[in-house]
């Protein structure tokens, strides 16, 4: 048994049980019994804790990252102020990005939407902030049951690349690293955005962009080499998504899109080429094949006095773990419809509880 279970630390938090474990930190389920509430509690590992400058640092930029406050980063709560160095973050009832997507494989290009622009939005507050992740990749991603997503380690993975050590974590960042990081040169914002480029990728596609034996050969393909394009991968894949991934994924950092905000910007800007709107088949907001969208549209137009039966707009189950896309994204996916003059509305507001016809049937009143 796990010797930290059932220690308090700082005569607050009480550590109950294991829940994951990393190349620097070990982190537990807690109590915190002054605010009465669970919280995730992240104790660096004992070797890293013998360097001085190592845990000056650590405090350092858990401090910073404390002043984050945005609903798609992993909130800090506390940090330590004893011998054990730790960080006090809120715990997240969900599974990481990767394990999202090694159960479901390759994504619909929606979804890949959905969570893409959720994390541009947590690095633009980051970067606003001058604090850059360094190291943005599936596993550093938490996805809610609600489909809403938070991005978690800011303060970590910045050490994390100071340490330079080859652990199996360091294996998997580097199928996620910029170009820069792997020559060593100085980072900023556009190496995030890097780093995203290659997770829209891999949800895009089901793969990552390059493979290789080891580190360093993975390291030299993000140097020299252009991947597939996602279309020639999954055909579906809307052809200015494509472009907005590749731009991110340049090996060149001038040819990137400059903040997190420009990469949001094009992802509004692309929405009439991504045919989202399909104004000219009776404004159907979603594609028709999609039988399962098709069918809450169904719901919510045909039966709005039962909407809270019907919020989902897709569904993944990961085991028991069930991750739900919800009438919120359908808003917001329509706010950005309206930003391009769209002629569409919510199926509540244009079908009564009685109407024959609905969003995605072509029919009824433009």
């Amino acid at each position: 048994m796990d010797q930290m279970i059932g220690r308090m630390l700082d005569n607050r938090y009480e550590l109950l049980e294991l829940i994951g474990s990393g190349g620097m930190a070990v982190v537990y389920k807690a109590k915190c019994h002054r605010l009465n509430r669970l919280v995730a509690v992240k104790v660096l590992k004992s070797d890293l804790a013998e360097d001085a400058d190592f845990r000056r640092r650590f405090r350092d930029e858990s401090q910073a990252v404390a002043m984050l406050s945005h609903p798609n980063i992993v909130s800090v709560y506390d940090v330590s102020r004893g011998e054990t160095e730790y960080i006090v973050m809120e715990l997240i009832d969900g599974i990481t990005l990767k394990q999202y997507m090694e159960k479901r494989g390759q994504l619909n290009w929606r979804e890949a939407l959905h969570f893409i622009t959720q994390i541009m939005k947590a690095l633009s507050h980051a970067h606003s902030r001058g604090i850059i992740h360094r190291d943005i990749k599936p596993q550093n991603i938490m996805v809610l049951r609600d489909g809403s997503v938070k991005v978690a380690d800011f303060g970590i993975a910045c050490l994390a690349n100071s340490a330079n050590t080859l652990t199996q974590e360091a294996l998997g960042s580097v199928h996620y690293m910029s170009p820069e990081q792997a020559r060593g040169d100085r980072t900023d914002a556009r190496s995030d955005i890097y780093s995203a480029g290659v997770v829209l990728y891999e949800m895009l596609t089901g793969r990552l962009p390059f493979e290789g034996d080891n580190a360093v050969s993975v390291a030299i393909q993000h140097l020299s080499s252009v991947p597939l394009s996602p279309r020639e991968i999954n055909p579906d894949v809307p052809e200015a998504l494509e472009l907005i991934c590749m731009k991110a994924m340049a090996s060149d950092i001038d040819r990137r899109y400059p903040t997190a905000d420009a990469m949001l910007a094009a992802h509004d800007d692309s929405l009439d080429d991504v045919a989202l709107l399909n104004g000219a088949a009776g404004g159907c907001l979603l594609d028709r094949a999609d039988h399962d969208v098709t069918n809450v549209c169904v719901s919510l137009a045909g039966a709005a006095q039962h909407a809270e039966a019907h919020q989902l707009l897709g569904t993944g189950v990961v085991g028991n773990f069930e991750i739900s896309l919800h009438l919120n994204h359908f808003r917001y996916l329509l706010s950005n419809c309206s930003k391009q003059r769209a002629k569409i509305t919510l199926p509540s507001q244009r079908y009564g509880p009685g109407a024959s016809a609905h969003p995605c049937s072509g029919g009824g009143t433009p």
